[in-house]
C-alpha cells in the first residue's frame, strides 16, 4: 500500500469512529454527563482521602492522621511515621496529628553520622562583656578537645527566633514554647528542640569537656560492636553497623547518661525518678524518635496546664519538682523508658506510665505531690509491668546498648559525685564534667 492508499484508508477509519462517537453520544448524553458530574463529586469530597489510603499497604502504613490520640499510642513509636515521606499531601492538611507532623517535618535517618554540633546557651553571647569570665574556661574545653566541630554558644535572644523559624510547620511547638512562663522551663525545652532538629551535642554552659567527642562510647568499637555481633550471633544474615569516629559515624541515634541511682529506701524523698537520667548533657541524631515523643509529651502537658489555668500554679510538692515534672528529668526520664517499652514491645505497651501519658492524664496524676511507689516494697508503681524498668539500669558500670539508645553509667556525665558508684574525672568512661554552678538560678543564687 502506497502512502496516499494508506492516508486515505486512515482517513475512512476516522470518520467511521467520529460517526460512532456521535451515535453513542446522541443516544447516551444524559448518562455520559450525570456519570461525569458523579464522578467529579466524588473526587472534590473524597478525592484526597481516596488517593492517601490508595498508597497504604499495612496497618502501620496507613493514613495515621485518621486515628485518634489514643490508637496513636498503641503504634511502634519508633516505625511511626517512617514513610510519610511519600505522602506529601498530608504534611499540612487540617486533620494531620501533631505526631505526623514532626515525623513529616523532621524524619530520622539513623543511617546518617552524628551532627557534629556543639550546642549551648547563655543569656548573651560568648564576645558579650557581660559574658561570665569562668565560662570561658568551661567553654573553651569544649573547642580545645573538638576542633573538628561546630560549637554554638546560642544567647537567648536568638533562642526564640530559632525555635519560631525552625517549628514554623508546626505550630504547637512554638506555641507551647511561648506559654512556659519561666526560663528555665524554656531552657529545658529548647535543649531537646534543638538536638531533634538539627542533630549533634547538647551540654550546658557550665560543663567541661573531659575527652574528645570522638571517643565517647558510641564511637568506641568496644563499646559498640559487641552488642551488634550478640545480635549477628542469633541472626547470622545480620550486617554489623560501620562505626568510624573520624566521620562521626555509628549506629547509635541516642546517647544519655545515669544521673542518679539512689539506692535507699527513701529514694522519693530526695529524687524525681528511682534511676534518672540527666538532661545537662545529651547527644542524638535528627529527628530521633525519642526526643519527638518528649517534645510531644511537653507540648500536651503545656496545653493541659493553659487548660486548666495552672500555667503559673504550682502542681508538684514545690517549685523544683514542678520544672522536674514539665520540662526536666522527671519528665525526660519518664519518656525514655515509656518509649523504649513501647517499641521492644512494637506498641503493645502503649505509651506507658509517665508524665504525660494515657495513664497520667485519664488517672489525674499530675494532682500527686509525691512520685507513685508500691506501699510494699518502695519501688516505683507499675515499674513490675515493663520490660526495661529501672532495674535494667541500676548499678550500671558500662554502656547499655537498648534499641539505638547507648545509656551511659553515672560515671561518664557525673563524674566525681562521690556517690552511687560514679567514679572521677580520670575514668575512662568520664565524658563530661557539671560544675554545677547553677546557670539557671538567679544571679544571688548561684555558687
Amino acid at each position: 500500500m502506497d502512502s496516499y492508499s494508506k492516508i486515505s484508508d486512515d482517513t475512512k477509519k476516522s470518520l467511521v469512529s467520529t460517526k460512532r462517537l456521535r451515535y453513542y453520544w446522541s443516544r447516551y448524553k444524559q448518562r455520559i454527563v450525570l456519570g461525569t458530574v458523579l464522578l467529579f463529586g466524588l473526587y472534590v469530597f473524597y478525592g484526597d482521602r481516596l488517593f492517601t489510603s490508595s498508597t497504604s499497604n499495612s496497618s502501620s502504613r496507613r493514613r495515621l492522621s485518621k486515628l485518634n490520640e489514643d490508637d496513636e499510642a498503641l503504634i511502634n513509636f519508633k516505625e511511626f511515621g517512617e514513610d510519610l515521606y511519600m505522602q506529601n499531601s498530608i504534611a499540612d492538611h487540617e486533620f494531620t496529628s501533631l505526631r505526623e507532623k514532626m515525623a513529616y517535618h523532621f524524619p530520622y535517618n539513623e543511617h546518617k553520622p552524628l551532627s557534629n554540633h556543639i550546642w549551648q546557651t547563655w543569656k548573651v553571647g560568648k564576645d558579650d562583656p557581660s559574658f561570665p569570665s569562668n565560662y570561658h574556661q568551661f567553654q573553651s574545653s569544649w573547642d580545645a578537645a573538638n576542633k573538628d566541630y561546630q560549637h554554638d554558644i546560642i544567647a537567648d535572644s536568638h533562642i526564640d527566633t530559632f525555635v519560631a523559624k525552625t517549628f514554623a510547620k508546626v505550630p504547637e511547638v512554638v506555641e507551647a514554647y511561648n506559654l512556659l512562663p519561666k526560663n528555665i522551663l524554656k531552657a529545658d525545652f529548647f535543649r531537646y528542640l534543638v538536638v531533634f532538629a538539627r542533630g549533634g551535642t547538647y551540654s550546658d554552659i557550665d560543663t567541661v569537656c573531659l575527652k574528645p567527642i570522638s571517643s565517647w562510647a558510641p564511637f568506641d568499637k568496644q563499646y559498640v560492636e559487641p552488642h551488634y555481633q550478640n545480635i549477628k550471633a542469633k541472626h547470622p544474615e545480620f550486617e554489623i553497623p560501620r562505626v568510624d569516629p573520624d566521620h562521626r559515624i555509628t549506629p547509635i541515634g541516642l546517647t544519655i547518661s545515669i544521673e542518679a541511682d539512689p539506692d535507699r529506701p527513701d529514694w522519693s524523698d530526695w529524687y524525681a525518678r528511682r534511676i534518672q537520667f540527666c538532661q545537662w548533657t545529651l547527644q542524638g541524631k535528627a529527628g530521633h524518635p525519642m526526643l519527638r515523643e518528649l517534645i510531644i509529651r511537653i507540648v500536651e502537658e503545656t496545653k493541659r496546664k493553659q487548660k486548666m489555668g495552672y500555667l503559673k500554679k504550682i502542681e508538684g510538692k514545690d517549685k523544683g519538682g514542678d520544672i522536674m515534672q514539665w520540662t526536666g528529668p522527671g519528665i525526660f526520664t519518664d519518656v525514655v523508658f515509656d518509649y523504649l517499652n513501647n517499641i521492644v514491645s512494637d506498641g503493645k505497651l502503649g505509651d506507658g506510665f509517665g508524665v504525660g501519658s494515657k495513664y497520667w492524664k485519664d488517672g489525674e496524676k499530675y494532682k500527686l505531690k509525691k512520685v507513685e511507689t508500691n506501699p510494699e516494697t518502695g519501688e516505683p508503681l507499675n515499674s513490675d509491668k515493663q520490660v526495661i524498668s529501672w532495674k535494667t539500669l541500676s548499678n550500671l558500670r558500662k554502656p547499655l546498648i537498648l534499641d539505638d539508645i547507648m545509656v551511659l553509667p553515672i560515671t561518664s556525665f557525673s563524674p566525681g559525685v562521690g556517690q552511687m558508684g560514679a567514679g572521677d574525672s580520670r575514668h575512662p568512661l568520664a565524658f563530661v564534667q557539671h560544675m554545677f554552678s547553677g546557670s539557671w538560678k538567679p544571679a544571688n543564687e548561684r555558687i
